[in-house]
């Protein structure tokens, strides 16, 4: 290994500002060095570009916030 990580041609991320990027088919935000799985899945084959209008919000996520993932389970969620 080692230790440099590249990423290949991001043919269905349109041009954005939210830091969308493609991995094996999935899309993730980079907010604040946090990665975000969108849980947008891209199958194979696909040749159109993936619409983001949606998350235009994590555009506005303040730099100072912090993010981590929680674990729960969805019968404890109200």
């Amino acid at each position: 290994m080692t230790g440099k990580t590249t990423l290949g041609k991001q043919t269905h991320i349109p041009p954005n500002n939210l830091g969308a990027v493609e991995v094996e088919g999935r899309v993730y935000f980079i907010i604040n060095n946090f990665p975000l799985d969108s849980g947008i899945r891209i199958p194979p084959g696909e040749v159109y570009p993936v619409c983001l209008d949606e998350w235009e919000n994590l555009g506005k996520v303040n730099t100072s916030a912090i993010l981590c993932y929680v674990l729960g389970k969805k019968e404890n969620l109200i």
